[in-house]
């Protein structure tokens, strides 16, 4: 090794620390799978040279469907009917990689998988469960066309790509989550300043007390079949009782 010369496996461990900030890192931007697929496919040339790849992820049933693919080949096999009960299933559904060397053997514990492989051009598989926890989210799924097979090395990195594009779809949906629930307490709390404006205002404008207020309010709006909350914003915007536009 000559002297500053990266060692062994050393790009790849900055590749992963690459893919990892890149998927996981926030953004103002609204999450998008396809974008997010779109960064798991150009990290995974890095991680796993050689390689072609389908992500598959869960529809409304439970069943894998493909979201992104790297190639027309991965897209024709991952398409194939016969790929609903492969590797990629089983790895999704026990949560452990399933490695295929030779696709067109006899002996592969995955017959179903011959003719669509051969027609693909593919030999060689590995599917890596995208998992967060206990929860699986997908499958990556990696394909080679000749017959060199996929290292350790190849297949450490291949699920840690997995993994990652799991943590950052968690990551994602947190923060989303955490938005909506921002935006819902907001609205919660502008609904209740407004409302207790309101009845701050009637309750000196009619020289009752606060509670005699809101049962004004409260049986205005039901009676004229309003929302308590757009009642009080007119009662505020007009200052007046009853309010003209109800």
């Amino acid at each position: 090794m000559t002297p500053g010369s990266p060692a062994p496996g050393e790009p790849r461990q900055q590749a992963l620390v690459d893919a990892l900030l890149a998927l996981t890192s926030s953004s103002d931007v609204p999450f998008d799978l396809d974008s997010h697929a779109a960064l798991v496919l150009e990290h995974a040339a890095c991680l796993v040279p050689r390689s072609a790849l389908s992500m598959e992820m869960p529809d409304a049933f439970g069943d894998l469907e493909t979201v992104a693919a790297s190639s027309a080949a991965a897209a024709s096999f991952a398409a194939h009917a016969a790929h609903a009960s492969g590797p990629s299933t089983a790895a999704y559904t026990s949560g452990d990689a399933v490695s295929v060397t030779d696709l067109s053997a006899a002996a592969s514990a995955w017959p179903q998988q011959r003719s669509p492989a051969t027609d693909a051009g593919f030999h060689a598989l590995y599917a890596a469960p995208m998992r967060q926890g206990r929860t699986i989210r997908g499958v990556l799924v990696f394909y080679r066309s000749d017959a060199s097979p996929f290292t350790a090395t190849d297949c450490t990195y291949a699920q840690a790509l997995a993994d990652t594009a799991a943590i950052a779809l968690t990551t994602h949906q947190t923060v989303a989550h955490q938005k909506i629930l921002v935006d819902q307490l907001q609205r919660a709390f502008d609904t209740r300043l407004i409302i207790e404006q309101a009845k701050g205002f009637l309750a000196g404008h009619l020289s009752i007390d606060a509670d005699a207020a809101f049962t004004i309010l409260r049986n205005h709006a039901r009676s004229h079949s309003a929302r308590i909350r757009d009642l009080a914003r007119e009662v505020m915007q007009t200052r007046t009782w009853p309010p003209k536009d109800t």
